[in-house]
């Protein structure tokens, strides 16, 4: 066992990720002694509220997203020329006007649609722009100076907020961190020499149907996972309303929060390392000793957010926060189960093969929300709670039932 950790500590993979691991648990910690300020200043319902409108943009989103990041990152070194990368400029474009126009009009039609909505919305379809020039960057494994540029940006973000909640601005503060984060990191970008001009030509049918095909799995896992995120806080929403909305939305936070320390290593590190830097052959070995030696600490650290949950959560963030104690509680198979889905979708992925993926983990992950869904109205049960179960339902049958049919 020794030995084996040893190797992974030396591994590229792990001295790669260090920086981004370091800088994750850095951003974790901003975003969660920001948001001990912005609970006691701000309402479950203002956080209810929020939830539901990011959920709508990014559900479309999703559906209208080229994933240009991760179609870069794994692209070969002639897919990077300007007569080549201009194809993934011009599904770019497509999508921004997409994207922007569609979401508008469900926002209207859901009621949501005001200043607030239009500055998020807004920050995505920017961040989408800034996540290709930073895709580019990170091919050369160029992991310090990003860390050090993304902790950088989400500080700027957090602190502003607070500043402006004590200010008296309101919830607008949790609308306004995403275009002021995207501000700084595309500043930081630019510092690094990362910011390149992007070549921009009218697309033939070649050229999209080009982009179509490498598109496939990647375009429904990404649908996937957004519509079952986003649609699981949807659902919570009309069952319950706003304020278990922002029970629920804080629980799930706090339940993430591993995956987000470990996220830059288990997902954007993981897929440019079997992709370019280990041998197919290999890369099932190389995914095998990886859910090992994070799987272990994880288990751990999901026995202490139910121990703790209890006097923590009340302390922390106050009395009126407490019933998303046992939401959180519900939620800690998320703690173990999703840093090690972005594992083996990062594994899947640098294979071109996402259809076992897709069809074993993703297809338990809605099976799980269905019958949850029957079971919360039929029994009317707590939606937090219930819903809070199923999640964690899903992500550890949901990798149980990959692993199974990645070894088949």
């Amino acid at each position: 066992m020794y030995e084996r950790v040893a190797a992974a500590l030396r591994s590229r993979l792990f001295q790669e990720g260090s920086w981004m691991m370091g800088g994750g648990t850095l951003k974790v910690g901003i975003s969660f002694l920001a948001n001990l300020a912005l609970v006691r200043l701000l309402t479950p319902n203002h956080f209810g509220e929020f939830a539901i409108i990011q959920a709508i943009v990014s559900l479309v989103g999703a559906f209208l997203n080229f994933r240009t990041g991760p179609l870069l990152l794994q692209a070969p070194e002639e897919e990077l020329h300007p007569h080549a990368l201009a194809r993934y400029t011009g599904a770019l474009i497509a999508e921004t006007l997409l994207i922007g126009g569609i979401a508008s009009i469900v926002l209207a039609v859901f009621g949501y649609l005001h200043a607030r909505s239009m500055v998020l919305l807004v920050a995505t379809l920017a961040g989408t722009w800034v996540q290709m020039e930073r895709v580019l960057y990170e091919r050369s494994f160029e992991y310090k100076s990003l860390s050090i540029i993304e902790t950088i940006a989400q500080a700027c973000a957090h602190g502003f907020a607070v500043a402006g909640a004590f200010a008296g601005i309101g919830s607008f503060v949790l609308y306004l961190r995403n275009p002021i984060r995207q501000s700084i990191l595309s500043i930081g970008l630019y510092w690094a020499g990362a910011i390149q001009t992007l070549p921009v030509r009218w697309l033939t049918v070649q050229d999209w149907t080009h982009i179509l095909d490498r598109l496939k799995g990647f375009w429904t896992d990404g649908v996937l996972v957004r519509l079952f995120d986003r649609a699981t806080v949807l659902i919570v929403g009309a069952i319950a309303g706003e304020q278990t909305t922002g029970f629920f939305f804080q629980a799930r936070k706090l339940a993430t929060a591993p995956d987000k320390i470990l996220g830059p290593i288990t997902n954007r590190v993981a897929f440019n390392y079997f992709s370019n830097r280990v041998e197919p052959g290999h890369r099932y070995d190389a995914l095998r000793k990886s859910l090992l030696f994070f799987g272990v600490p994880l288990v751990v650290c999901a026995f202490l957010a139910a121990l703790l949950a209890d006097p923590i959560i009340p302390w922390v963030f106050g009395e009126e926060w407490k019933p998303a104690v046992p939401i959180l509680q519900a939620m800690i198979g998320v703690v173990v189960g999703m840093p090690l889905l972005s594992l083996v979708k990062a594994y899947s992925m640098s294979r071109n093969s996402m259809r076992r993926l897709i069809l074993a983990g993703r297809g338990v992950q809605f099976s799980v929300l269905a019958v949850s869904v029957l079971v919360v109205w039929i029994l009317s049960k707590n939606a937090g709670i219930g819903f809070g179960i199923a999640f964690s339902l899903s992500y550890l049958l949901a990798i149980i039932a990959t692993i199974i049919s990645i070894r088949k």
